[in-house]
């Protein structure tokens, strides 16, 4: 018999069997890392009023921002705030968020707070493009990146 993980359990209450009116959902610190990810999307596919996910230093890395995007970009995303903030991103995986958030029409505030990315200069033309391109999104947390005053930049 397989152990279901709580990250499934968590992604059943999302069922349309099990109706929830849950607006705000915050796993902060819990380390289910990208397999939790997967699971918990599932269940996020479904959601019709979560407005606020916080998943701040739960191990996600680009593997699981690969995870979020199908959902990111459905017409069934109603978040308005994503924190995911303290995940080991990097550049890779904030290229995958860029992509993602450019096609959303949700998401207002995004903390990507200490997620490794910068010192790259595609990355940060594509943060820069996001910025100017997704007429949604108005809030940007940016704290302890790397992003730096180096590179060869153009615009």
């Amino acid at each position: 018999m397989k152990v279901k993980s709580g990250c499934e359990f968590l992604a059943r209450m999302f069922e349309p069997k099990y109706p929830t009116a849950l607006q705000i959902l915050t796993l902060d610190y819990n380390k289910f890392g990208n397999e939790g990810m997967l699971y918990l999307i599932t269940g996020f596919k479904t959601a019709k009023c979560l407005t606020y996910l916080s998943l701040a230093y739960c191990d996600i890395t680009e593997v699981g921002v690969k995870y979020m995007h199908d959902y990111l970009v459905s017409p069934s995303c109603t978040l308005e705030k994503l924190n995911i903030q303290g995940n080991p991103l990097k550049n890779v995986g904030m290229n995958i968020l860029i992509q993602s958030l450019s096609l959303n029409t949700t998401i207002e505030e995004l903390n990507i707070n200490n997620i490794l990315f910068g010192k790259d200069d595609d990355t940060i033309v594509n943060l820069v493009g996001l910025m100017t391109g997704n007429t949604t999104l108005l809030n940007y947390q940016l704290k302890f990146n790397l992003i730096t005053d180096k590179g060869n930049f153009v615009f």
